[in-house]
């Protein structure tokens, strides 16, 4: 089984090495970065893992509306040959597993499935007003509850050869059937469930407003094609109902790819 994970980026030089490693550490074999048009340095991370790591970097500076749709579709035409599985996920995203769960249980599906739901579990700031020093996963250690309408939108791993198109950048068109990450059935008419999220077959941690500062940066510096937000919006997915420290389980190995990706190769002089 070969499983590759799918982005679309700008300027995320501060996040960017950590939701890489993070990717790489739970078992995914390939990631894919488009670029769309970045001003910061990070290109210069990316190539960094790229020499390390199977990252491959593309440069998407398309700016339409669709810009992040035309993104996935591109790259899900070189993965249709050669990978099994592809999620397409932003890079606040973070795909979490039970203990003891593998990607490969994930997507152990029939053969008639061709794409798997992941329920979002939104993360609030934590009481952050400055971004702090360290990794997202170490800060951000709050989320909303169940009941927070959020918790209840999609996003999606598919099989690349399945892919007919996009519904939206939650859900895909695909040849066959939709079901969540505890292999139910889902409706992929829309980007939501109706019921409360269930979280035991994984979920997708989305680390959304995180500090006032990094709100600002999403909203100003950034900005999006496709949407408006405003700093208005930062009170309403700023969380903190449920302490969730579980994605802690995966700091170690994150830190020791982020150290392999980023030190300079030692280079023995010939005497």
């Amino acid at each position: 089984m070969k499983f590759a994970c799918i982005t679309v980026v700008k300027n995320a030089e501060k996040s960017i090495a950590e939701w890489l490693a993070f990717h790489l550490a739970i078992g995914v074999d390939t990631i894919f970065v488009l670029d769309n048009a970045s001003t910061d340095a990070t290109v210069e991370v990316v190539e960094q893992f790229s020499g390390r790591f199977d990252v491959r970097l593309a440069h998407w500076p398309l700016t339409s509306a669709d810009y992040q749709i035309q993104g996935f579709l591109r790259a899900v035409e070189e993965c249709r040959a050669d990978f099994d599985w592809c999620a397409f996920i932003d890079i606040d995203e973070f795909i979490m597993l039970p203990p003891g769960r593998t990607l490969a249980e994930v997507v152990d599906v029939p053969a008639t499935v061709s794409a798997i739901a992941m329920n979002w579990a939104m993360f609030g700031s934590s009481g952050h007003v400055a971004r702090p020093p360290g990794l997202v996963i170490e800060n951000y250690l709050h989320r909303a509850d169940l009941t927070f309408p959020h918790n209840r939108m999609l996003k999606t791993i598919a099989r690349p050869a399945d892919v007919r198109g996009c519904r939206s950048t939650h859900i895909f068109r695909v040849t066959g059937d939709y079901v969540d990450m505890t292999h139910q059935p889902v409706d992929s008419t829309y980007d939501h469930i109706e019921h409360l999220p269930d979280y035991s077959g994984g979920r997708l941690n989305h680390y959304f407003a995180q500090s006032r500062e990094d709100w600002q940066a999403k909203v100003v510096t950034r900005g999006y094609h496709d949407i408006e937000r405003s700093q208005d919006d930062f009170a309403r997915f700023d969380r903190n109902d449920i302490f969730d420290d579980s994605a802690l389980s995966v700091v170690p190995k994150v830190k020791e790819i982020i150290e392999a990706a980023l030190t300079p190769p030692v280079r023995l002089v010939k005497r």
